[in-house]
């Protein structure tokens, strides 16, 4: 078990170490390309319907950009002065978008598309639920990376506490990462999981200080100097919740 629990935490704190070793011909950091190549589908997705493409031309823009990343080591020579990984991405896919509208070769992009495994439709689906009328592409891109570092923080969240065996703890307390422990929902917890309000409050307490963390490693984990990822942070937060 201790094996497992220190490759996974050397997984998850080198996003880009695997952006870096894109022309490695080693299984897991191949592995590892995939995995990220599929979190940061969506945002890039986001990016190009917000554009103007259709669905058809936004899922094989995305499909074919990442086909290149696993298979033709796109990121070999990243620069690694741009520090954000979220820069860096979106940059290289606006050179592949442009590159692409010059060629015109849809049918090339589909070729390849079984290399990565996206419910489409979900996410055209998810695309029209999360659309902000005048939102940019750049802005509705940055949203949806927030976004999506929160889903991977929750998930993080939630293995921690299986670990611990408290599946139950975490799925009562869930909803409170995000909205105020208060309510009927509060009481509802209380009665799913049998114990005191102060125990309550102390367990919800410590479980948004935990999912707290797990977000700052999570922005870490796309950062290239300790010193941004406070910077990027806010940033990311300010692009879910507008002031």
């Amino acid at each position: 078990m201790r094996s497992e629990q220190d490759s996974y935490a050397k997984f998850r704190t080198t996003r880009w170490s695997v952006v870096a070793m894109a022309g490695s011909d080693d299984p897991e950091a191949q592995k590892a390309l995939e995995e990220l190549c599929h979190e940061y589908w969506f945002p890039l997705y986001a990016f190009a319907r917000r554009s103007g493409h259709s669905f058809a031309e936004a899922k094989d823009l995305v499909q074919g950009f990442f086909v290149q990343v696993i298979e033709k080591s796109l990121f070999a020579r990243a620069n690694e002065g741009k520090g954000k990984l979220r820069t860096f991405l979106l940059t290289a896919f606006r050179r592949h978008m442009a590159h692409e509208g010059r060629k015109q070769d849809a049918q090339k992009r589909g070729g390849v598309h079984p290399l990565l495994s996206i419910d489409e439709m979900d996410a055209e689906s998810w695309y029209h639920e999360q659309m902000i009328d005048g939102e940019s592409p750049e802005h509705m891109y940055d949203r949806q990376w927030a976004l999506t570092l929160l889903d991977k923080a929750v998930k993080e969240l939630g293995r921690q506490w299986s670990m611990k065996k408290k599946e139950t703890t975490f799925k009562a307390l869930r909803p409170f990462l995000t909205q105020s422990p208060e309510g009927p929902a509060y009481d509802e917890a209380q009665q799913i999981l049998g114990i005191s309000r102060a125990n309550l409050k102390t367990t919800v307490h410590r479980l948004r200080a935990e999912f707290r963390e797990c977000l700052r490693e999570q922005v870490r984990g796309t950062q290239l100097s300790d010193s941004e990822w406070q910077d990027e942070l806010q940033t990311l937060l300010q692009a879910i919740h507008p002031s």
